[in-house]
């Protein structure tokens, strides 16, 4: 038996570590989804190809991609006949090929695509960061934009960014992504990513991150030529993390600055580094790699939760800043000694932005979605109650609800609602409506084993 080890190779990585999907106990998804074929399901994690000199590929330590092993035998019926039986073995990864060819037919792979995902989410168990994300206690490798543990970025495909809310992770869209993926038109022409981020920071600050993971993601992909696909983004964040991508898609001027002073921005003496970090992070613009969001249970005027009390008063004591947050403060209490015009004395929390009395919500509640932006909302209602004066536990309709949106859909979900099939329906359906409506040229990557032929 022969092995062609060029067969590892998955973009800039090898595949290693194989575990036999149909050995794992897959729980805590909606659905699972297989597909009957030829070959042996495997689970595969990956490894840079330079080890030394990793590339910039976005993709998690944590990946596991769901493959095929092929057992090919030339002419079995007369090989059977001799002394020695010989073939060749095959790793076929379903991110390339759901079928292969055998004696001139297309065959499709057998493949556990649900049990490669939940073998990546028990590896990363990113359950028990949520906490120390939310206090800002983890360093800052630990936020920023990864891949969907699916498969690295190709020409052609449309990225899909998913936001996480408040003291959470990643781990909440699986089902999600799982379902996604099931759709053989998404899969072929949608790349799935997360963005990770320390969720008790201010939002204007975590904004500011998503901004700059989402253009160094832009750039790297189209470092050998431009990727129209790549400028046709779709960000769908869940509760804070839909305030994150409203701070996209919006030209905000100096409206978050004149929350802070009265005395224009140029004219404050700040060190190089902290103007620099507020300037990103207060001047909002509209982001060109966006071209749709979407808003579930998001808080766009706050959230009665988040007001004055206990919880709010914790947060401020319990949450670390960052370092270069922390010099920010620095600053603004040295021109509080020097009598400057700036109110801001002390950097909020995400929990003191998303008060429906402070100013940070107030002012971007009040910034429509760039026009050119598509904008839909998920919005939850749980009980009897009017849609009008109900909410989810956490969001009211009133606060979630926004004009100029092409769709809004209210179900009867409490606020973490991302695994529910109404959701997941209307997420499926708005990226089938993308497609229809984006000019994002048809220039997918293709393969000769091609990955509808299976669902064909």
């Amino acid at each position: 038996m022969s092995f062609d080890e060029s067969s590892l190779i998955w973009g800039r990585r090898r595949l290693t570590q194989f575990v036999p999907a149909a050995e794992l106990q897959v729980v805590g998804f909606e659905n699972r989804y297989r597909q009957p074929g030829i070959g042996a399901p495997l689970a595969a994690a990956t490894e840079p190809l330079d080890p030394e000199h990793p590339s910039h590929d976005f993709v998690g330590p944590n990946v596991r991609v769901p493959v095929t092993m092929l057992l090919r035998i030339p002419d079995p019926r007369s090989q059977i006949l001799g002394e020695q039986l010989t073939g060749a073995l095959q790793v076929l990864a379903s991110t390339e090929s759901q079928a292969t060819d055998i004696d001139g037919r297309l065959v499709p792979l057998e493949q556990e695509p649900t049990a490669a995902i939940a073998l990546a989410l028990t590896t990363a168990q990113p359950w028990k960061k949520d906490l120390a994300m939310f206090l800002g206690r983890l360093v800052a490798r630990d936020a920023g934009l990864t891949f969907g543990g699916i498969q690295p970025h190709r020409r052609g495909r449309i990225p899909v960014v998913f936001i996480h809310g408040t003291a959470s992770n990643f781990s909440v869209w699986a089902n999600m992504l799982n379902d996604l993926r099931s759709d053989p038109i998404l899969a072929k022409r949608f790349d799935f990513w997360f963005f990770g981020y320390d969720s008790g920071q201010p939002i204007l600050y975590s904004g500011m991150l998503l901004r700059r993971a989402i253009k160094e993601a832009a750039a790297a992909f189209q470092a050998d030529g431009p990727d129209p696909c790549v400028r046709q983004m779709i960000l769908i964040g869940h509760s804070q993390g839909g305030l994150l991508v409203k701070l996209t898609a919006i030209e905000s001027g100096d409206r978050f600055w004149r929350n802070a002073s009265d005395k224009p921005f140029a004219e404050v003496e700040f060190s190089d580094k902290t103007r620099a970090l507020l300037g990103e992070a207060m001047f909002v613009s509209p982001l060109p790699e966006v071209g749709r969001v979407v808003f579930i249970a998001t808080p766009q005027r706050g959230s009665y939760l988040a007001g004055p009390g206990f919880v709010r008063n914790l947060a401020q004591r319990l949450i670390l800043l960052p370092t270069n947050l922390a010099r920010v403060s620095l600053d603004l209490i040295s021109q509080d000694a020097v009598g400057s015009q700036v109110a801001l004395k002390r950097i909020p929390t995400s929990i003191d932005n998303m008060w429906p009395g402070h100013p940070f919500i107030k002012v971007i509640s009040d910034i429509p979605v760039d026009p050119d932006i598509a904008a839909h909302s998920i919005i939850g209602v749980v009980g009897d109650d009017p849609v009008e004066e109900g909410g989810d536990g956490v969001v009211k309709y009133t606060s979630a609800h926004i004009e100029g949106v092409e769709s809004e859909l209210v179900v009867p979900y409490p606020h973490s609602m991302q695994s529910k099939p109404e959701v997941v329906a209307e997420v499926q359906r708005i990226l089938h409506h993308h497609l229809q409506v984006s000019d994002c040229a048809d220039v997918v990557d293709q393969h000769p084993e091609t990955s509808g032929a299976a669902h064909e």
